[in-house]
């Protein structure tokens, strides 16, 4: 039985179909539901029930290094979007050693804010999707 090894350049993330490149190396991704599948609301003498939430809309945060010719391409996303309200892209992550994948039309929400210093830092870009056609966590495969 083998190891499995994680490898960060095992991931692809595309956006419109163009490869993303030039992400930070801390965490350049982050994907998380905007609201919890069910909530539980207890009662007085101790029984409860549980409403079930059907919004499926996620957040993504992109962290590019602030060098990185893709903010470009997100800084055009969200004008426009802005301009004509056609900024929507579709946002396909996947990774190549097992089955996580998030795959769903994406829209900048807001861009990241403008912070610089000594050293190379990275622009954490805020996309938002309504309905993921796919969100899968997994394990590596390999």
């Amino acid at each position: 039985m083998s190891t499995p090894t994680y490898d960060p350049a095992r991931w692809t993330v595309s956006l419109g179909g163009r490869l993303l490149t030039g992400f930070v190396a801390e965490t350049w991704i982050n994907i998380k539901p905007n609201s919890p599948a069910f909530t539980y609301h207890p009662g007085a003498r101790g029984k409860g029930a549980r409403a079930r939430n059907r919004d499926t809309s996620v957040q993504i945060t992109l962290t590019l290094l602030q060098t990185s010719d893709d903010n470009d391409v997100l800084q055009a996303m969200y004008d426009l979007d802005q301009l004509l309200g056609t900024g929507i892209k579709e946002l396909v992550v996947k990774e190549l050693d097992g089955p996580t994948q998030f795959v769903g039309e994406v829209w900048v929400r807001e861009p990241p804010p403008l912070e610089r210093g000594v050293e190379i830092g990275g622009n954490p870009w805020v996309l938002e999707c309504a309905e993921p056609s796919v969100y899968k966590i997994g394990g590596i495969t390999q």
